[in-house]
């Protein structure tokens, strides 16, 4: 079983990356390709780390698997699967986060890698940051800050907008949604006015 995996769809096939069962966190990932099903889940290279509440992504036919937490702490690091290369196997990627984050949210817009909340051993984060995958060499910059800490964020890019849905503040889990224009980021986060029926942590968008 999986909890706290993280999903992504590339050329017709569905990977499944990390998560824990009840006894282990996973380094493993598999794979089921959706044009034969029937063929059932195959199993792909292990990561390096395993990774529960890690986020997922697919940028440029590699899949990002970014941050999590380990038996011993919430990570800042990052690794990549060529799925054009899979014996390759995971390498990573030179630039930590600046933080470590487990339950965090994962998305790419326009050869970007954003990080968005999440949370380490200590601190709920409000703090998004963001990687250019074609200057890695730049490290992750800091993007504004969300109006609350979002832990179990769900994150989805529509139109030019990062949209942040729900997670779990230190209070309570949340309803409300809240978005950054990409293209004009100096005005920060905005409310989405309507928020969820009920409050989500830990939801997938």
């Amino acid at each position: 079983g999986r909890k706290g995996l993280g999903v992504a769809v590339a050329d017709g096939k569905l990977y499944a990356v990390g998560g824990r069962d009840p006894i282990e966190f996973h380094e493993s990932v598999e794979c089921l390709d959706l044009k034969n099903v029937g063929k059932g889940w195959q199993e792909v290279a292990e990561m390096s780390l395993q990774r529960n509440g890690v986020g997922v992504a697919v940028a440029d036919g590699k899949l990002y698997a970014v941050g999590g937490k380990d038996y011993d702490e919430s990570l800042k690091s990052v690794e990549y699967l060529d799925l054009k290369d899979v014996a390759r196997g995971w390498q990573k990627v030179g630039a930590e986060m600046s933080v470590g984050r487990k339950g965090l949210g994962v998305a790419v817009a326009d050869g970007k890698l954003y990080a968005v909340g999440g949370r380490d051993p200590i601190e709920f984060h409000e703090s998004v940051e963001c990687l250019d995958l074609k200057n890695v060499g730049k490290g992750w910059q800091e993007v504004a800050e969300m109006s609350l800490q979002r832990n179990g964020v769900g994150v989805a890019v529509a139109d030019g907008k990062l949209y942040a849905v729900g997670g779990k503040d230190y209070d309570e889990s949340l309803k409300s949604v809240e978005y950054l224009d990409l293209k004009d980021v100096a005005r920060g986060w905005q409310k989405v006015g309507a928020e969820m029926s009920v409050g989500r942590k830990g939801l997938g968008v």
